[in-house]
């Protein structure tokens, strides 16, 4: 049994390096690529655990079983006992007895649905999730630095962690939505371009995991990766976390290089990820 009990969302800021100028040959190799600033991820402190507790349904009165509950017969000699004024207020005529043909039955309750029986209180969830990050955007795979090391991919980000504070394990659903900045020509595309397309396209997707280290390697649509859409691309259950344990989600993708039109500053990108995290029984 899951319940949907807490929902987060985490925004990242794609950054871009710098490339060679209008009508110049982007670069080779890394011996003539020209210095690039190094990328440091610089992550805010952590958010604190959100601490979410279901609804307690409330109690449902019992009734008794109709079957149970006689059902008195109206006999011909039973007179109506007229009703009783309220108090402080003098009783006014008579009414006309009501005979016996014409006298309602008495209303009896339903029983309650086996289904409506309040469920007990389960376990709080209570997870920590980075609240941004940053991402680079390499189209023309220049070099690098990140944490000492020279990186060349076109997409390059740093895994970040989720940790699950809580005694429940959880299982995590995401929904993954990319937007073009200001007066960026970025489209998202489903499909890594073709080299010489025209136009900047963006192929961007992200994965998850319980290692830091271990990734895919390659867009396979497994039930751990979630595409970036404009229009948001959701997928259940791409995580799950024990009890006091750490996963973790990075971005992987591929960029187009066009011929003529090459990319600029201003070709900058967002993409958010939204988080729901559901419950497990242990």
């Amino acid at each position: 049994m899951r319940k949907k009990l807490a929902c987060l969302c985490l925004a990242l800021a794609v950054l871009l390096p710098a490339w060679p100028a209008q009508g110049e040959a982007p670069p080779e190799t890394a011996d003539n690529t020209p210095s690039a600033p190094a990328a440091e991820e610089t992550l805010p402190p952590e958010t604190p655990p959100i601490d979410v507790f279901p609804t307690e349904a409330p109690p449902i009165q019992e009734t008794p079983n109709p079957q149970e509950t006689p059902v008195p017969e109206p006999t011909p000699e039973a007179t109506p006992v007229p009703s009783a004024s309220p108090m402080g207020e003098e009783p006014g005529e008579e009414e006309e007895p009501v005979s016996p043909e014409a006298s309602p039955s008495p209303s009896v309750s339903p029983s309650p649905s086996p289904s409506a029986t309040p469920e007990p209180e389960g376990e709080a969830i209570r997870v920590m999730v980075p609240e941004s990050g940053q991402v680079v955007v390499n189209p023309y795979g220049m070099a690098i630095q990140v944490d000492g090391q020279n990186r060349t991919e076109q997409v390059i980000h740093q895994a970040q962690g989720i940790r699950n504070l809580g005694q429940a394990p959880v299982v995590m659903n995401v929904q993954a939505v990319g937007q073009a900045i200001g007066e960026s020509r970025v489209r998202f595309v489903t499909s890594p371009p073709s080299q010489g397309d025209q136009g900047q396209e963006a192929f961007v997707y992200a994965e998850f995991g319980n290692q830091p280290n271990s990734w895919g390697g390659a867009f396979t649509d497994a039930g751990n990766q979630v595409l970036v859409t404009e229009e948001g691309r959701e997928k259940a259950g791409v995580l799950r976390l024990e009890p006091e344990s750490e996963g973790y989600f990075r971005l992987f993708g591929s960029l187009s290089v066009p011929e003529q039109d090459m990319w600029t500053e201003s070709d900058t990108i967002r993409v958010r990820l939204i988080f729901n995290f559901s419950a497990l029984e242990s």
